[in-house]
């Protein structure tokens, strides 16, 4: 395992993100971004944010329980969507690397159901990845993620998970994953 020193700048991620939309977080937005990965490959994406309610049941109510969420007083659930695309190219093709070989095309997706569920995906053709996380309001509160990416072009797949605990926020604050 190679461990990338951070006082090297040359290892450090930069970006820039501009989102254009209305003022409301229901309406639907745009956001591009840019992004230079490690000095070897800049990235540039565009997606489409959109908010969908969902009505509740008053089946589906969770009643009161201590330390997890209180919807008894909702009429709808909150999903997000995006949709877009990523493009990518090598910066500095003197410089051999393993993650920017080529130029690469994706579009992309993410839904986030609710306050616990998470899904996103890539799809390409050189490489597609999907992530799932899950996320508890207890306290202390968890949250488990899950990727596997699959390398086309090269016939491999790699995956990796996550375990995030969080004990300073309150279980019953909106926020989301």
């Amino acid at each position: 395992m190679n461990c990338l020193p951070f006082e090297d700048l040359k290892n450090w991620d930069y970006a820039i993100s501009y989102d254009v939309g209305s003022a409301s977080p229901l309406s639907p937005s745009l956001n591009f971004s840019l992004e230079l990965v490690r000095s070897t490959q800049l990235v540039a994406s565009f997606y489409q944010h959109q908010v969908v309610l969902r009505e509740v049941s008053p089946t589906c109510h969770v009643s009161k329980v201590k330390g997890g969420p209180r919807f008894e007083d909702a009429d709808e659930i909150v999903n997000y969507i995006d949709f877009g695309v990523e493009l990518a190219t090598r910066v500095g093709k003197d410089k051999p690397t393993d993650d920017a070989d080529n130029s690469s095309f994706q579009i992309a997706a993410n839904w986030q159901a609710n306050k616990n569920f998470l899904v996103k995906g890539k799809l390409g053709p050189s490489k597609s990845s999907v992530a799932l996380a899950l996320k508890s309001w207890w306290k202390p509160m968890f949250t488990f993620s899950f990727i596997a990416v699959n390398d086309h072009a090269k016939g491999t797949r790699g995956y990796g998970f996550g375990i995030h605990v969080d004990d300073q926020r309150d279980p019953d604050s909106s926020h989301l994953l």
